[in-house]
């Protein structure tokens, strides 16, 4: 996304949708769709078993979220 873009978004009230997208396309980076999901239910079924994946997929989601911040300056 351009600087340009940014702006436009903000001024017209729709960065949250680009914040959204941008989230999404950092977290792919590291895990796939399926992976994500697999997570879920894994920590859903059993979040003993699963805590230290579910631990270290919750880091990177919000490392992700502050950088998407950081880059669209919000």
């Amino acid at each position: 996304m351009t600087k340009k873009e940014i702006k436009l978004a903000k001024a017209n009230g729709c960065i949250n949708g680009f914040y959204d997208k941008e989230v999404g396309k950092l977290i792919r980076k590291r895990y796939t769709e399926s992976e994500e999901l697999a997570m879920l239910r894994h920590h859903a079924m059993d979040p003993v078993k699963y805590a230290d994946e579910w631990e270290a997929y919750n880091s990177f989601v919000e490392e992700c979220k502050a950088q998407a911040k950081a880059e669209l300056g919000i």
